[in-house]
């Protein structure tokens, strides 16, 4: 399945909710995108969508850049998910992909 990797938006927060309550967590669409909001203006997080044709959120994938005493900087997945009705599909591996280039951009190559 081909799909469209982007940064997210504000306005992903009710799709986001719904795909995480697959994963158990029962955020509000608002909850999410209060969060969201906070991320976004971070320069060290990560969070990209998959969007499929017709238009709808198919995953999601968030990433934090850190410093490891012991391992230096670091690119580390805080969070991954794919609709379940769209797994195996080879969105996580595209999501995936646009973090580990977004990692390169900053220079880390660990992740």
């Amino acid at each position: 399945m081909s799909c469209l990797v982007r940064p997210a938006k504000r306005s992903d927060a009710p799709e986001l909710a719904r795909l995480t309550l697959e994963l158990g967590y029962t955020n509000a669409a608002a909850e999410i995108e209060s969060r969201l909001h906070a991320l976004l203006l971070r320069p060290n997080h990560f969070i990209a969508v998959a969007v499929g044709d017709p238009p709808s959120l198919l995953g999601w994938i968030a990433a934090e850049r850190r410093l490891i005493l012991e391992s230096g900087d670091i690119v580390e997945i805080v969070g991954l998910d794919v609709d379940a009705t769209h797994q195996r599909a080879g969105i996580g591996r595209a999501l995936v992909a646009a973090m580990e280039q977004w990692a390169v951009s900053k220079g880390v190559s660990t992740l």
